[in-house]
């Protein structure tokens, strides 16, 4: 199973950069979820429009580290920075921190926690559901209009 997955990743580089971008993926995710609780843990606030502005704030600072990341592991790109290249991704980023942070807020202020989870917990669930969004967003605007030129 291993050689083949190897096999697949040395063979097809479309599958090589979408095997790349998932860990990348999930240590921005990570970095997310740590920058939202805490600031939801140092306020005390984990509904209203103090946490839209938490996840927003969230995401954007992990998406910056997601840039540098994925620029160069995902798509092997190691000349200077582009400022063109960084305000698409950044624009593609914005639209989809738009996106996740108006699906978390619905859920959070409008759907509200269920009964068997806490406020926090609700919050944070509420956030990895946007991660179905995203994941698949992100990387097909990244792969085909941020690092188009450096493609495959």
């Amino acid at each position: 199973m291993i050689n083949k997955f190897k096999e697949l990743r040395e063979n097809n580089p479309h599958f090589y950069q979408f095997t790349t971008y998932l860990p990348i993926s999930i240590i921005t995710t990570v970095i997310d979820f740590a920058i939202l609780n805490a600031l939801i843990l140092i306020t005390g606030k984990s509904v209203g429009w103090e946490y839209s502005v938490f996840v927003a704030v969230a995401f954007l600072i992990s998406i910056i580290c997601g840039y540098f990341m994925n620029r160069r592991w995902t798509f092997d790109i190691i000349h200077e920075i582009e400022i063109v290249e960084f305000y698409k991704y950044l624009f593609i980023y914005i639209v989809s921190a738009i996106v996740s942070t108006c699906i978390a807020t619905f859920l959070v202020n409008i759907v509200r926690a269920p009964k068997w989870t806490t406020p926090m917990m609700w919050a944070n669930i509420s956030l990895a559901l946007t991660v179905f969004f995203n994941i698949p967003w992100n990387f097909l605007c990244m792969k085909h209009l941020v690092f188009k030129k450096h493609d495959c």
